[in-house]
């Protein structure tokens, strides 16, 4: 951090009302500098500025202000200039005022502007008002929580949260900060409550935290957690000796959880996995058009003759149940005519006159099921009518959910028929929104994977509803797929047999360091295939966040004519790969959407700077600090590669990604690849990951519920 004293700001070059984002030339001591801050700052007026250099990418250096000091030297002419940004007053009034006052004039304007009547007309007198009262507020909030840790521009949310509230909400409960401000989770609300002599015992505290806890868990998989396990999570973040009793106590005086035996839920949570249940049991009992099953193997026998090939057993039975239930399941691993099936599904219902809608959960996902099939495919988001006044937002490992969509169960999907891909990506939460908005009378069938890596949300949605509902599982590989080693290793992996490279579609490279990855990706991206790295974890040399970095330095290198934009330890630029990290509604955009940065400029009209993505769905423009929701993406972690599919896949799988390397990692990370497989590696590393089934078990109770509700039906198995 440097200071720079005594600046005296000589043009102020782009101001937002709204942020108080500002850009001024400012003149210290015999230099011109360009100051980026975080608040209203006025021609004329001096500064005391905390910060550190920065160099744009486009206008060169500047100084990047975290904490501005007004200077109390003020002259006449300083005042007349401040006086003058305020709305109404120019040179005129400006001189008026000052000629009476002299430098007192802005501690009049300050504390008593009523004072200037008879210089000024009453609606100035309001404007000053207004530009003062702000001010006062927030610099009376920067001084408090300043202090504490808290940047000026995360004061300045607060402030924009509740203006003037702001110290009694501080004062009663600042945890309320975690529920009602982005980008503050219970981690720094606690800082700042602990900070403000919040005790550290109290009601609030441990209130906020098992809430805390809870959505640490939602983050991680699981809908609820056992008591024990709640309380003892409570008792390590808090770190006091709280009696069990106290923390239960707590929990049941917050709204916000549900108890249900020795099971401690998020109230949403709970509520949504319980209608699940209850949405997919109702439909199995009604059926969507039990006799169009008659009709369904008249409709395959054509398919047959006009397509010279022939259904399985399997498949036919998997479209026969698409009619007879309300809600079923397709699975399969590749090669095994899922496609095939989806396909006879929707012919049939097309003879039969019946609206098939298709989804995935994923743009890429649903652009790739459109291709195969010929019918449109949607988003499940753009399904649902997605309504931007909803949020998500996930933050130190907390999940916070708020979801508003247009479709629901008093304004239902207008499709009798909806079939969705890539189901195993589904959560509880969007399974809710998803079933609750399947119209009576209508049914929906779930394609997936089984053998996949779970959602990244809460819940294990696809294992359970397989344990209830009428599943067939696709296991026959086609006559086109035998020859693929994709399919074959698949396969083999799944059965926990080491795979079989035979150096053509499926190759192995012994590891030897990370820029032998980038070599490797540089070289297949030359055949024209679209290449992606699929890297178990984030850190180590190869994780995604180093891979990332030498990849671009190497395919897409700075370059003097090439537009980039930085935003604190990122770097992009026109023609970057780029990955989506977190659900932004209004844009479309999800976690894990993937697109090609296409242009980086700075708007002249408000002084932003823009960078346009193409994602395979449409175009995205990010402003200014939105690109921090987006992160390079020439490698990615497997997790996030869900629902997609690519030329050739590259795998790094070595003996540091340890605690990763499990049976169903390996087996999503090869089924991304549709031509080719590169693993670069360990041969211990693959026993590993071949060996290890992933015996974490999420805590969800949609199973436990679906098996209550539909006992009394007929008894339903998996078609294995």
């Amino acid at each position: 951090m440097q200071v720079l004293n005594g600046c005296r700001v000589e043009k102020v070059i782009y101001s937002n009302p709204d942020t108080q984002y500002t850009v001024a030339r400012v003149k210290h001591g015999q230099d011109d500098v360009v100051v980026v801050l975080f608040e209203r700052c006025y021609e004329g007026e001096k500064l005391d500025v905390v910060g550190s250099w920065v160099e744009h990418p486009k206008y060169g250096k500047q100084f990047k202000a975290s904490h501005v000091e007004r200077s109390r030297e003020l002259t006449e002419a300083d005042v007349m200039k401040l006086l003058q940004g305020i709305k109404g007053i120019g040179p005129a009034r400006a001189e008026a005022i000052v000629s009476r006052y002299g430098v007192r004039a802005l501690e009049v304007a300050q504390q008593d502007p009523e004072q200037f009547r008879g210089l000024v007309p009453e609606s100035v007198i309001e404007n000053i008002r207004e530009e003062f009262r702000a001010d006062s507020v927030l610099n009376a909030l920067k001084s408090k929580l300043v202090p504490l840790g808290i940047t000026p521009n995360m004061v300045r949310k607060i402030y924009r949260r509740y203006g003037e509230r702001a110290f009694e909400v501080l004062e009663k409960n600042p945890y309320k900060l975690a529920e009602d401000v982005k980008g503050i989770g219970y981690k720094k609300a606690d800082e700042i409550a602990l900070k403000l002599g919040m005790d550290p015992k109290s009601e609030e505290r441990v209130t906020a935290c098992v809430r805390y806890v809870l959505s640490k868990a939602a983050a991680q998989g699981h809908v609820y957690l056992p008591k024990k396990e709640l309380v003892a999570k409570v008792l390590e973040e808090t770190k006091q000796a709280i009696a069990t009793p106290r923390i239960l106590e707590c929990m049941r005086n917050n709204r916000e959880t549900e108890e249900e035996a020795d099971r401690v839920y998020l109230k949403y949570l709970y509520h949504y996995e319980t209608a699940v249940a209850r949405k997919l049991a109702k439909l199995n009992e009604a059926g969507i058009a039990a006799e169009i099953k008659a009709h369904a193997g008249a409709v395959m026998d054509g398919m047959e003759r006009e397509q010279g090939m022939k259904y399985t057993s399997k498949q036919r039975m998997a479209v026969e149940r698409a009619f007879q239930y309300g809600a079923s399941i397709i699975t399969g691993g590749p090669g095994t005519g899922k496609t095939t099936v989806i396909k006879a599904i929707i012919e049939v219902a097309k003879a039969n006159r019946l609206v098939v809608e298709l989804a995935a959960p994923t743009g890429r996902a649903a652009k790739r099921m459109e291709e195969v099939t010929g019918h449109p495919a949607k988003t499940i988001h753009r399904l649902l009518e997605y309504q931007p006044d909803g949020t998500e937002d996930e933050l130190e490992g907390e999940l916070r959910m708020d979801l508003r969509f247009g479709r629901d169960e008093t304004n239902p999907i207008d499709a009798d028929l909806i079939i969705v891909d890539e189901a195993s990506m589904i959560d509880t939460v969007l399974m809710y929104h998803l079933v609750m908005a399947v119209k009576e009378g209508s049914g929906i069938v779930f394609v997936g994977d089984g053998d996949q890596l779970p959602s990244i949300g809460p819940g294990d949605v696809l294992t359970d509803m397989m344990e209830y509902l009428p599943t067939t599982k696709l296991d026959v590989i086609f006559r086109q797929a035998e020859l693929s080693g994709i399919v074959l290793n698949a396969g083999r992996i799944n059965r926990g047999q080491y795979p079989y490279f035979n150096g053509k579609d499926f190759c192995f490279y012994e590891y030897e360091s990370p820029e032998q990855i980038v070599n490797l990706y540089e070289a297949e991206v030359k055949t024209g295939a679209e290449v992606q790295v699929l890297t178990p974890v984030k850190r180590t040399e190869a994780g995604t966040a180093n891979l990332n970095r030498l990849i671009q330095e190497r395919v897409n290198p700075a370059d003097p004519g090439k537009p980039q934009v930085v935003f604190r330890d990122k770097v992009f630029r026109v023609g970057d790969r780029v990955m989506q990290q977190t659900n932004d509604y209004g844009k479309e955009c999800f976690n894990g959407d993937v697109g090609i940065v296409k242009d980086i400029y700075k708007d002249t009209q408000d002084g932003c700077i823009r960078m346009v993505v193409e994602y395979p769905h449409k175009e995205v423009t990010y402003i200014d600090d939105e690109v921090g929701m987006l992160e390079l993406a020439y490698a990615i972690t497997v997790h996030k590669s869900q629902g997609s599919q690519y030329d050739t896949v590259i795998v790094p799988l070595i003996t540091s990604h340890y605690i990763m390397l499990k049976r169903n990692l390996l087996y999503t990370a090869i089924t991304r690849a549709v031509n080719k497989v590169i693993i670069v590696g360990q041969k211990k590393a693959i026993w590993i990951a071949v060996n290890t089934i992933d015996a974490e078990k999420r805590y969800t109770t949609l199973a436990e519920r679906l098996k209550g509700l539909m006992s009394g039906q007929l008894q339903l198995t998996v078609v294995r």
